[in-house]
């Protein structure tokens, strides 16, 4: 073997041996790399995230409530219904005796109460307000003063404006409570004498489903009615009379 031939065999050996150190160490840094690149999730890291984004991006039921002095119903900072609003002062003036030709020719105080818009946004206030489950209706009970406690059952309805009266105006009118699933509401309505009717309607279409001790005449009435309690979604227990009763509907 010639001196010439050693040399080339010892540099082809020398570069085996550099071309396989240099993959073994390409191959140990690209496993590092990724190992950097794709650390192990900490479950309870991502569940903290997760939890935040939840509440970042929950519904919020908007805020309705009643004015300071009880004379408008606001959502947040705007109202939905001033007790201004022409067709609250009419319900008085056209379907309560508060405005009839008797009482507005015996009482001065009345008769203001019944042709002066100023007068009677002074003398009327929304004493409670309900929000339906769905946050689309509003149940409120007026009273004025004029005749206190008198109260006068009502809804609102934001989707289209639409004020409904449920009730006469007179003493023991309320609206009570909803189903425990918000199906139904139940109010006392149409009181005559101290003595009052229980109805149940559908919280949605507002349909009564149920109604107790609402004679044809209200004055027919021999008994008073009180509600006790939702049994269920759709069974009641109320109090008529001396009488301790339920009502599956």
């Amino acid at each position: 073997m010639t001196k010439n031939t050693s040399l080339i065999l010892i540099f082809l050996l020398w570069l085996i041996i550099g071309t396989g150190g240099y993959m073994l160490y390409t191959e140990i840094a690209k496993e590092s790399s990724e190992q950097v690149i794709s650390p192990v999730e900490d479950d309870d890291s991502w569940e903290d995230i997760t939890d935040e984004e939840d509440r970042n991006g929950e519904n919020i039921e908007p805020n309705i409530s009643l004015s300071e002095d009880n004379k408008n119903i606001m959502l947040g900072e705007s109202v939905l219904l001033w007790i201004n609003d022409i067709r609250l002062m009419n319900m008085f003036r056209e379907e309560s005796q508060l405005c009839d030709e008797f009482n507005i020719e015996s009482s001065m105080e009345w008769r203001e109460f019944c042709e002066d818009r100023e007068v009677f946004v002074s003398q009327t206030s929304f004493a409670s307000i309900d929000i339906s489950p769905d946050n689309t209706k509003v149940w409120f009970t007026l009273e004025s003063d004029v005749l206190i406690p008198d109260t006068l059952v009502g809804f609102f309805s934001l989707s289209d404006n639409e004020i409904n009266f449920l009730s006469n105006y007179y003493l023991g009118n309320e609206f009570i409570s909803f189903s425990p699933n918000g199906a139904y509401f139940i109010y006392r309505g149409f009181c005559w004498e101290a003595k009052c009717g229980l109805s149940v309607r559908d919280s949605e279409t507002l349909e009564e489903v149920w109604s107790i001790n609402n004679p044809e005449y209200i004055d027919m009435r021999q008994e008073d009615v009180q509600f006790l309690r939702w049994i269920s979604d759709n069974e009641i227990e109320y109090e008529l009379g001396t009488e301790i009763l339920q009502e599956l509907f």
